[in-house]
């Protein structure tokens, strides 16, 4: 693995469309088992990252998962207004 590890966005964002439910839950589960994959993945490179590495790609990943989610917050309130158009 190379230095620095780029795309959680287009990587979260795909792992998030694939979900058979896209709840809070199961997206929260998602990005959880991420957090633990990159900092796995991250500890046992040969050589390891250091731990300045390690956060930085730390915050990349929870950047990303902060865009991800605001974005699955955004289509769901779209969906709601059309549910609720489409009602009145």
């Amino acid at each position: 693995m190379g230095w620095p590890v780029t795309g959680y966005h287009p990587l979260l964002s795909r792992a998030v469309s694939e979900l058979d439910n896209n709840t809070d839950q199961e997206r929260e589960g998602l990005y959880q088992r991420a957090r633990g994959a990159l900092l796995q993945q991250l500890r046992n490179g040969d050589p390891p990252f250091s731990e300045s590495q390690i956060e930085a790609e730390r915050l990349a990943l929870e950047q990303a998962i902060t865009t991800v989610e605001a974005e699955s917050r955004a289509a769901w309130a779209g969906v709601r207004n059309r549910v609720a158009e489409e009602v009145a």
